[in-house]
């Protein structure tokens, strides 16, 4: 009986020609890898970059400028939250990744519409700077790639809904989880290493999940109970997790993909919790 070898059921494919293989050995060697490297690089960031980040700029203002002319609301109707004096509710939010960018200029936009904001921050400094941005910020340290701070952070949550200074005549309720924390981990994939996929992965899109699944229990209970059947949650994703294919962006790519999916899903077995 004869035996076969792995190799034996591999096809070897065509053989490089001389050129190829002169090319691909020359391509290894120093200084000219290093050369090699340093033109594709410059490409991506003098050319590739700018194009890049000016179609976005152009995307973005034309979203914000024919936004009001949409005759179509293609995420549904939601009904018009009251806050402050007028509100029948004291209403509170939590955003992850207030550290900077939207997550910071968000905290301080609903402080000062009157909503009570936990500002999710990975860094003390973070926590200091937030906390000066609105009289009802609630910093918060909040790494979403940790078990032990998204706990702590909806216990905090659970206990300012419970406590004691909660007005009768304006009940306590929590209004949003907004999950914005991301990170973006660029370069081509036989470059970028391993862990910095796993890093999008964990920050992107398992940080969604996990905090999403940390503030169930308070969401679900409260429209459970009647108490507040307006709440909703927010996840930041990307136009990246919509199309795909675009050089240097494929861990980026990945994880707000898999957010997406993940934002789909949630929004169907959500529905009947309103």
């Amino acid at each position: 009986m004869t035996k076969l070898r792995a190799s034996d059921l591999i096809s070897p494919g065509p053989t490089p020609g001389k050129f190829r293989q002169a090319k691909n050995y020359y391509l290894q060697q120093y200084p000219i890898e290093t050369v090699h490297h340093g033109l594709i690089w410059s490409f991506l960031l003098l050319v590739v970059s700018p194009l890049l980040g000016t179609f976005m700029l152009l995307k973005t203002t034309a979203f914000v400028v024919l936004q009001p002319f949409f005759l179509f609301n293609f995420g549904g109707t939601r009904a018009k939250v009251e806050v402050g004096k007028n509100s029948k509710f004291e209403l509170a939010v939590c955003i992850t990744g207030c550290d900077s960018g939207f997550g910071k200029l968000l905290a301080s936009k609903l402080s000062s519409r009157g909503f009570v904001v936990f500002a999710g921050c990975l860094t003390e400094g973070g926590m200091k700077s937030v906390k000066n941005d609105g009289p009802s910020i609630i910093p918060l340290k909040m790494d979403v790639t940790k078990d032990e701070d998204v706990t702590k952070a909806a216990e905090s949550i659970s206990a300012w809904l419970k406590s004691d200074d909660a007005s009768p005549e304006h009940p306590r309720a929590f209004h949003a989880l907004i999950n914005n924390a991301g990170v973006a981990r660029i370069g081509l994939i036989d470059w970028l290493d391993f862990n910095e996929f796993k890093f999008s992965m964990d920050v992107n899109f398992f940080g969604m999940v996990r905090t999403c699944k940390a503030l169930f229990p308070i969401l679900k209970s409260q429209s459970c109970s009647g108490k507040y059947t307006n709440a909703r949650i927010i996840n930041v994703t990307s136009s990246a997790g919509l199309i795909s294919g675009i050089g240097g962006l494929a861990a980026y790519h990945a994880s707000k993909f898999a957010a997406e999916a993940f934002s789909t899903s949630l929004r169907t077995e959500l529905k009947k919790f309103n």
